[in-house]
């Protein structure tokens, strides 16, 4: 469905759900059961064909729909990487769904409508259910538009006929063109995996080599971070001449950033980074003395030769004393200074292997943030007034820049991928001014 087509606008003039078109009231999409609530519907529009979700309005008895209220203060919790997150969680395969506010033709009002695209060879499944007794939503399953309308499971083997029969139509359309192509003596290539895929697939590679690495270990043991880390991960995207590993290792050692401490892809003297396959690595958690040590210095990371970077660390909070008991808190400043290293890094590593106008697609996620409250250990001048908590167990964001906006509008960039985060607690505002003035007294400290 069109963005500006004259049947949506009237749809949200009088709104009217059917096959293709399903209405939601407001949703809380930091909350995993309308996560899945949303999850649900994105399948079964998907495998109907394609379709629009429009959210904001509530049924009234009689079959009809009114704007709802309460409606939120702004608009910024429905975004296309709020709902592609979604779907990458919860969607097998992923679907990419396109996400617009949309202006009331009459009040004003903007509305967020996803955009979700049909023409799928396979069924669309759920990767993952949501939360228990909260939740339809099961993992394995399929979901189609039925009469009513509603989402849910295909019911009759006329269903199932009718969603594979789709599938198949859109496999055979693809086969078709293909066997155009052969015909017209033109080569025939596989479909190139998105940007998204292909850093969706890094991560999953490296997160199964650390829990590899780990596997043998207790289960209180600090390298696996048992109660909270965090992981950055960040691809380049340009063309530059694949190094060699003994050069990418020269590349990372100048690549090292020196600002906010710990330093993350580090080439250590005592524990030296190794090669493996395409890739060097480096785990800590190899150390001697690992089963006694902080899990802020037990990192695995690993970087290949196509520029692609990965890093998990414990959570600096659960690993100091003097920075109050562990799992307890999240620093207001910690997370702005470790992400400011991490991209910097990527900058630098891009500078080094000569790409110097690359973009760079960046991967973060906090966990084991459920219970914590916001402090100020770090920073005894930047106090926390009040108790802000979060039930939010982990952060997750992607975004994509360029190196010259790493190097220009760093503040700017860690403010827009940070401030969804500190407003899981308790609608917590993050003051202006404090991205700002960490990263200026991070750089003057170099």
């Amino acid at each position: 469905m069109e963005f500006d087509s004259p049947r949506l606008l009237e749809l949200l003039r009088n709104p009217a759900e059917d096959l293709a078109f399903e209405i939601k009231e407001w949703l809380d999409l930091t909350d995993n059961a309308h996560k899945a609530l949303l999850a649900q519907a994105l399948i079964a529009l998907a495998n109907h064909g394609g379709g629009a979700v429009l959210i904001g309005y509530t049924e009234q008895g009689n079959g009809s729909f009114i704007p709802a209220e309460p409606r939120p203060a702004n608009l910024s919790g429905y975004t296309p990487d709020v709902v592609n997150e979604i779907s990458r969680t919860y969607l097998s395969p992923v679907v990419h769904c396109d996400v617009r506010h949309i202006k009331h033709p009459d009040s004003g009002l903007l509305f967020p409508v996803i955009n979700v695209p049909g023409g799928h060879s396979i069924p669309i499944m759920a990767r993952r259910g949501g939360p228990q007794g909260q939740s339809k939503l099961q993992s394995g399953r399929t979901y189609i538009r039925r009469a009513g309308p509603t989402s849910e499971e295909p019911q009759s083997p006329e269903e199932w006929r009718a969603l594979l029969d789709r599938c198949i139509r859109s496999g055979r359309e693809e086969l078709v063109d293909r066997i155009r192509l052969i015909v017209a003596g033109e080569p025939i290539a596989s479909p190139e995996p998105t940007a998204d895929q292909e850093l969706d697939s890094w991560i999953e590679g490296s997160e199964a080599r650390w829990r590899e690495l780990i596997r043998p270990l207790p289960q209180d043991h600090p390298a696996r971070f048992p109660m909270g880390y965090y992981r950055f991960s960040y691809q380049l995207r340009g063309e530059f001449n694949r190094p060699s590993l003994r050069r990418l290792r020269d590349a990372l050692a100048e690549a090292q950033v020196h600002f906010s401490g710990w330093r993350h892809w580090p080439i250590y003297n005592d524990l030296r980074p190794v090669p493996v396959g395409d890739t060097i690595e480096c785990w800590l958690g190899r150390r001697d003395d690992a089963a006694t040590t902080a899990p802020d210095s037990l990192d695995y990371w690993r970087v290949s030769i196509a520029g692609k970077a990965y890093s998990i660390r414990g959570l600096n909070e659960d690993s100091h004393p003097d920075l109050g008991k562990p799992s307890s808190g999240l620093d207001i400043t910690t997370p702005t200074c470790r992400l400011a290293d991490a991209l910097t890094h990527a900058s630098n590593l891009a500078s080094q292997l000569g790409l110097t106008t690359a973009d760079i697609d960046f991967d973060l996620l906090w966990s084991g943030l459920a219970g914590r409250r916001l402090v100020s250990w770090r920073n005894r001048t930047r106090h926390v007034l009040g108790t802000f908590v979060t039930r939010q167990p982990q952060y997750h964001r992607r975004f994509s820049t360029s190196v010259e906006r790493v190097v220009g509008q760093l503040p700017e960039i860690i403010d827009a991928a940070l401030r969804p985060m500190y407003e899981t607690f308790d609608f917590f505002s993050l003051p202006t001014d404090l991205t700002t003035r960490e990263i200026a007294k991070w750089r003057s400290g170099n």
